[in-house]
């Protein structure tokens, strides 16, 4: 697809704009290196006297840069632990207690809401049992 190249090429170009000092420093490299396999295959000396020959440079490596294609594994949410707030003792207590109340407090409305419910069907359905 046309556009997907276009929006392909675009975040290349972005991304070289951005890392500008590694695509130069590549470039830059390669040349050198490109010109001095040629010199050596038309057999003169590849470098110059006192100069050493180096290899292909590749500016993004998996050293330096993770992979892109490798997803990342995600960091797990850290929990919080009330005893690193700065909530004194006493309120820790508080909290605790508030806590258990609360879920007393839920299950007995659960349990009302059932009881409720059960009235209601007893109502409608005209039998007068006991719950």
């Amino acid at each position: 697809n046309a556009s997907f190249e276009k929006v392909l090429e675009a975040d290349k170009e972005k991304l070289r704009a951005k890392q500008w000092w590694i695509e130069g420093m590549e470039k830059k490299q390669n040349t050198l290196f490109k010109a001095q396999a040629k010199a050596l295959e038309d057999g003169g000396p590849g470098a110059e006297p006192g100069k050493i020959m180096h290899g292909e440079f590749k500016g993004r490596n998996a050293l330096c840069f993770y992979q892109e294609t490798i997803p990342q594994a995600s960091l797990p949410k850290p929990r919080v632990e009330v005893k690193n707030t700065r909530f004194t003792t006493k309120q820790h207590e508080e909290l605790d207690g508030m806590l258990q109340a609360s879920f007393v407090a839920r299950q007995a409305r659960v349990q009302g809401e059932k009881l409720d419910n059960a009235f209601d069907v007893a109502l409608r359905e005209g039998r007068f049992e006991q719950l």
